[in-house]
């Protein structure tokens, strides 16, 4: 007869520090095309935007000011306008 011995340790912890990480990270990938996105929606118009689509704007500062942040505690991004 053999005799085996097995020692298991318990590093979940570890595995879900990493994952949180890795969300965060993906979130902040997942915001900047957001923004992208957004900033290249955005028409050059005199003329105002019909409702239900992309703000138009005369002079390109609506685009650049299109920001993304994430909120590492509730693992969210925000994405839209600069309020300053």
């Amino acid at each position: 007869m053999l005799g085996i011995r097995v020692r298991t340790r318990d590093e979940t912890h570890k595995v879900e520090r990493k994952a949180k990480r890795a969300n965060i990270e993906n979130l902040g990938h997942a915001g900047a095309a957001l923004r992208i996105a957004a900033m290249r929606s955005i028409r050059r118009r005199k003329k105002a935007a019909p409702p239900g689509s992309p703000p138009h704007t005369q002079t390109r500062r609506l685009p650049r000011a299109i920001k993304y942040a994430v909120d590492k505690q509730r693992q969210n991004v925000v994405v839209g306008p600069d309020a300053g």
